[in-house]
């Protein structure tokens, strides 16, 4: 009987825990940039996502459930546009990101496949070094 009653609290205790708690709940505040904002270009992608998703057969009332709090995010889009690979040119990123020890490498495990690339290029039409890549 006390395992029951133990168990029955722990699992209440738990589902508590993950229901409906925000980081300002549990006493953490959230930097304004991260909460949603009024924003007319969001609202404008939003309605049009909605019209295009309940054309596909989605119902309105589960568009609404999983928009429900959310909204435009300024911090989210300045972290965005902040992105390494966004503000250097790409020679400068891939020497930060892809040393010579990693070119060499793919270099070598692509070799063997050589042979498949070009066969995979001749009948897509992909460049055989872009699917490689891939």
């Amino acid at each position: 009987m006390m395992r029951r009653v133990f168990l029955a609290g722990a699992s209440a205790a738990l589902a508590t825990g993950c229901m409906g708690q925000t980081a300002t709940t549990r006493g953490a505040a959230i930097d304004p940039a991260f909460q949603p904002q009024p924003n007319a270009s969001y609202d404008a992608w939003r309605d049009a996502f909605f019209a295009r998703a309940q054309a596909q057969g989605i119902r309105a009332d589960t568009l609404r459930a999983g928009f429900a709090g959310q909204g435009f995010l300024p911090g989210v889009v300045t972290r965005d546009r902040n992105q390494t690979e966004f503000r250097r040119t790409t020679e400068d990123y891939l020497a930060l990101v892809a040393s010579e020890d990693d070119l060499a490498l793919g270099r070598a495990r692509v070799a063997p496949q050589r042979a498949t690339l070009a066969a995979i290029e001749r009948q897509s039409g992909v460049d055989a070094d872009v699917i490689a890549a891939i």
